[in-house]
């Protein structure tokens, strides 16, 4: 049962992971500056996530090599103050080294949400979104009526250029993710945006269309 919940758990991680870094929506290949700052903060974190997954295993395989005895009896309870008081500063050390890293994370996830969220422009191409079962609305409004152009489930924006999102949804709460370009975004019904969402400006690098995922 065990071997079966670990197999399932590694099958579902790697198709997480295959998910990420393959085909059109690969957010680990940026084509705008606010999905080089999200990019940047995930290695970030896996490379520490990684760095202390390597040291607890490398921590249990050396703890279990040196507690290893053949005795068939139970070993007497040596009294050691010497050994007490390094066990209890290296916990102690490795509790203060798990608050620092994480006040870390904090700070840099904090700086990279205020970069993705820090670009503006006077004058950015706007696109109205709008979320339905199972598709996306894209809108590309003009002052002239017969200028206006409507889309779905596909944005197209020029390299280099600002744009403004507007969404929003037709009926229940939606995700609108492009990867490439930014961070996903929740659109809610009856024009109500999400605090964290709803109008966001980026810009695409290297990429003129782009398809939308929820």
């Amino acid at each position: 049962m065990t071997a079966t919940a670990i197999f399932g758990g590694l099958h579902s991680a790697r198709a997480l992971l295959l998910a990420q870094v393959t085909g059109d929506h690969n957010s680990l290949h940026p084509a705008g500056p606010q999905a080089s700052n999200i990019e940047w903060l995930y290695w970030v974190i896996f490379w520490i996530c990684f760095v202390v997954f390597v040291l607890v295993v490398v921590g249990f395989a050396r703890a279990s090599a040196r507690t290893h005895t053949p005795a068939q009896e139970m070993l007497p309870i040596i009294q050691d103050p010497e050994g007490d008081r390094r066990a209890t500063w290296i916990v102690g050390s490795a509790v203060a080294f798990t608050v620092l890293t994480l006040f870390v994370v904090l700070f840099i996830s904090v700086i990279t949400g205020k970069r993705v969220e820090g670009l503006t422009s006077k004058n950015p191409i706007t696109i109205q979104i709008t979320g339905h079962q199972w598709w996306w609305e894209a809108q590309y409004p003009n002052p002239q009526a017969d200028q206006t152009i409507t889309t779905a489930n596909e944005i197209h924006i020029p390299v280099g250029k600002p744009v403004v999102i507007l969404a929003n949804s037709a009926d229940v709460i939606h995700s609108f993710w492009a990867p490439n370009v930014h961070g996903k975004r929740a659109a809610r019904a009856h024009g109500f945006f999400h605090h964290c969402g709803g109008r966001k400006h980026f810009s695409a690098m290297g990429s003129s269309a782009i398809e939308t995922r929820c």
